[in-house]
């Protein structure tokens, strides 16, 4: 479970046993990961987080969540409707896509991005793909 895109537990247990569980996991050869990596897996397979990617002033056509959007049949009324409608008919100012560095180097929050990616004043090329671009390792095509 998660919003990783990769297969993964989420494990509960009593606060007191927290520690001897997470240092037995660790010793049977799990490996430890930080919000980077977790952001770059879930970012790979076209998931969202809400305050980060996407928020009350994003619609789901800047999203890339087009597919949540039933504009059929065409008498279905809904909250936000003709907003969505309008900016289908004059096209999306921003859009939600995958970038995917074929150079060494990590993709950040808030670089500047064009073709090429900012990483510390140095311009990077990217790839501009469609999500999901990574699955279960490998790229998808």
């Amino acid at each position: 479970t998660g919003y990783t895109g990769e297969d993964g537990y989420e494990v509960m247990v009593p606060v007191h046993q927290a520690v001897a569980f997470w240092n037995g996991l660790v010793e049977a050869g799990v490996k430890p990961c930080g919000l980077g990596a977790r952001d770059t897996l879930r970012l790979e397979a076209g998931m969202n987080l809400y305050g980060q990617d996407m928020d009350e002033g994003t619609t789901p056509y800047e999203a890339g969540l087009a597919w949540t959007v039933a504009l059929d049949p065409p008498d279905r009324d809904f909250i936000g409707r003709q907003a969505l409608e309008a900016q289908k008919a004059r096209g999306v100012p921003r859009q939600m896509v995958g970038l995917v560095m074929d150079e060494k180097g990590v993709l950040r929050h808030g670089q500047r991005v064009a073709v090429h990616v900012d990483i510390r004043g140095r311009e990077v090329p990217v790839r501009v793909v469609k999500f999901p671009f990574v699955r279960d390792g490998q790229p998808c095509t």
